[in-house]
């Protein structure tokens, strides 16, 4: 068996045996859109902690013809909630390098096989 195939039926049923606790209107679509998100999110302490999407996201959409209503999640967005952990970011290497990514007039224009996780 690949490791493709094995991380995906791995997913899969972690999708199919995880509880949602307290999970919002966003899982169901994108349960079957973006399924990897869905379980990051089901694996981590906002999860557990019944922090949902649009706790950090704002904003409603009901398609992918809409998605331009949410807000993107920056590190400022975190910090709201985790200001000791902003900080000794901002004050990091990591920032610096995020600022100048985001600075580059293309970066935009960037496959996102170039820029996971940058969007």
């Amino acid at each position: 068996m690949s490791d493709t195939l094995r991380t995906t039926l791995f997913a899969t049923a972690l999708i199919i045996l995880s509880p949602l606790a307290g999970a919002d209107d966003c899982v169901d679509c994108h349960r079957n859109e973006t399924p990897n998100v869905v379980v990051d999110w089901e694996l981590s302490r906002h999860s557990s902690e019944d922090v949902n999407c649009g706790d950090c996201h704002k904003g409603r959409h009901k398609s992918a013809d809409d998605v331009d209503r949410l807000r993107t999640i920056t590190a400022d967005t975190c910090g709201k909630c985790h200001e000791e952990r902003l900080e000794q970011f901002s004050a990091g290497k990591h920032a610096l390098a995020w600022a100048a990514l985001d600075a580059m007039p293309t970066t935009h224009a960037m496959p996102m096989a170039l820029s996971d996780g940058a969007k």
